[in-house]
């Protein structure tokens, strides 16, 4: 852990005024023009949009911008008149195999939709590379309220704690939804068993992959966090991997950062499906709850609770957040079945979250490598890359907290009762 990471962790008050202070971010506008290395001719691009969802054909006639923030797949906006559509492409260089998988988003969006799933409705995915360079999806823009800090600074303090619990309700509609049979034949058909395992080795090999790029060798302290992580989730794949008769749409970066909110507080949509794939529902409900984890990061977009005052700030109690999400379930027709899988896995809670981080790690350590070579999609790329060893460490604070609750030197989070 570095200095200021380690300073964060001591003082998370002070942190936060310093992160409030010096974050570009909050200041900068939600869509730009089209920054340097994303800049395309939309020409093409209006011509295949007034093809496929009615666009002006005059370039003259329409506005192109690109959201500012994300980390993962470019994300423009076209506006004209009163209408806007959002167009979300891979990025361009050399990728990681697997990775941005603009086909996966527009499959999860378009299959959800019809089940209640709160996501943006799908448009059109076109594999001409000819067109931007890459493949693309375009969807419709969802207008609403949307937080890109972990704070919800500009919503009241009143009001945060329905917007958290929101999010954990949208995420049991999410997981109680039954994935679609064409759902589950686009993706190549019924998941293995081993479900959190093979997050485990397929965020390894991004790791090491992302190093590749840059021409470095992978410390060795990652592969044996990550030898450790997965022989816990084989030890225990029963309670981690779940049932594959069971398992839910699990959406892979579930946060409040990837939701749109209605005014009175409901989400309206879910954003970002990249990483969605069939697995646990606890793996999202965990990724909800890691802010809490972190303390305040004095720069870049990822940054916590730990060490507040969550009261102060208008945050419930981690356990509060994951009986809402509880709660909701029961409403829910498959609520149960979910609710049981979920409590089977709960004394895990930890290494799912561990999990989690290393994930997140993996993947700060492709965004450094990518703005290194200049194709990253958000402007503050460098920042995120930079936290890759910081929350390498988190993983492995958490696997030991999970061994702990083994052991029954730590207590188990208590939910699903």
């Amino acid at each position: 852990m570095n200095v200021v990471a380690a300073l964060c962790h001591r003082f998370p008050e002070a942190a936060l005024v310093a992160r409030r202070f010096l974050d570009k971010s909050s200041k900068r506008a939600a869509e730009t023009k089209p920054r340097k290395g994303h800049a395309f001719d939309p020409t093409k691009l209006v011509q295949y949009l007034h093809e496929t969802v009615g666009a002006p054909r005059d370039v003259a006639q329409v506005t192109v911008g690109q959201f500012s923030h994300g980390q993962s797949n470019p994300t423009f906006t076209v506006r004209w008149g009163e209408k806007a559509v959002v167009v979300r492409k891979q990025p361009g260089g050399k990728l990681l195999k697997g990775a941005h998988d603009v086909g996966r988003e527009f499959q999860f969006a378009s299959h959800l939709g019809n089940q209640g799933v709160p996501t943006p409705h799908a448009l059109a995915l076109c594999d001409d590379t000819d067109i931007l360079g890459t493949r693309f999806w375009v969807y419709d823009y969802v207008d609403g309220r949307h937080f890109r800090d972990p704070y919800l600074e500009r919503a009241s303090i009143d009001e945060r704690p329905l917007l958290y619990k929101s999010a954990a309700r949208a995420a049991a509609t999410l997981h109680a939804a039954a994935p679609p049979p064409k759902l589950v034949e686009a993706l190549g058909g019924p998941p293995k068993a081993g479900y959190l395992a093979r997050q485990v080795k397929t965020w390894t090999r991004q790791y090491q992959g992302a190093d590749e790029k840059l021409g470095v060798t992978t410390d060795a302290r990652v592969a044996d966090h990550a030898d450790r992580l997965r022989s816990a989730c084989e030890d225990h794949a029963t309670d981690v991997g779940g049932d594959v008769d069971l398992l839910s749409v699990a959406h892979g970066d579930f946060r409040c950062d990837n939701l749109i909110y209605d005014e009175d507080g409901s989400v309206r949509a879910i954003l970002d499906w990249e990483l969605a794939t069939l697995g646990h529902p606890l793996a999202d409900v965990a990724y909800l709850c890691m802010p809490y984890e972190i303390p305040p990061f004095v720069a870049g977009p990822l940054s916590g609770f730990r060490g507040l005052n969550l009261d102060k700030h208008g945050v419930p109690p981690l356990e509060d957040l994951v009986g809402a999400y509880a709660d909701a379930l029961r409403s829910k027709e498959r609520g149960a079945d979910v609710a049981a899988l979920c409590k089977a896995g709960l004394p895990h809670f930890d290494l799912f979250s561990s999990v989690g981080y290393f994930r997140i790690a993996s993947i700060c350590r492709g965004v450094y490598s990518r703005a290194k070579m200049g194709t990253a999609s958000s402007a503050n790329a460098a920042a995120v890359g930079a936290l890759a060893d910081t929350l390498l460490d988190v993983s492995v604070r958490l696997a030991g907290d999970h061994a702990a609750v083994l052991r029954g030197a730590r207590a188990p989070l208590e939910a699903f009762n």
